[in-house]
């Protein structure tokens, strides 16, 4: 891992005016809204995580739609 690297990188700002995280004991703080730099490592992190809600939200949605998917609870 080069840590040295850096990425451009653009989060936008509908989950707060910042993101926030701790790898490995560093704690990072990347602004939302507008296009930062951050280390290779935070990028693929964030990249990741985006994903997995992006996942998460589609799922759930089917879930909550009328007529969706339901839980299979009840009879």
């Amino acid at each position: 891992m080069n840590t040295n690297e850096t990425i451009t990188l653009y989060l936008p700002a509908d989950a707060g005016a910042y993101v926030e995280g701790c790898l490995n004991g560093k704690n990072f703080r990347v602004k939302t809204g507008e296009f930062v730099e951050v280390p290779s490592y935070i990028a693929k992190i964030l990249t990741a995580s985006g994903r997995a809600r992006a996942v998460s939200a589609k799922t759930a949605a089917a879930f909550a739609a009328p007529g969706g998917k339901g839980m299979g609870l009840l009879p």
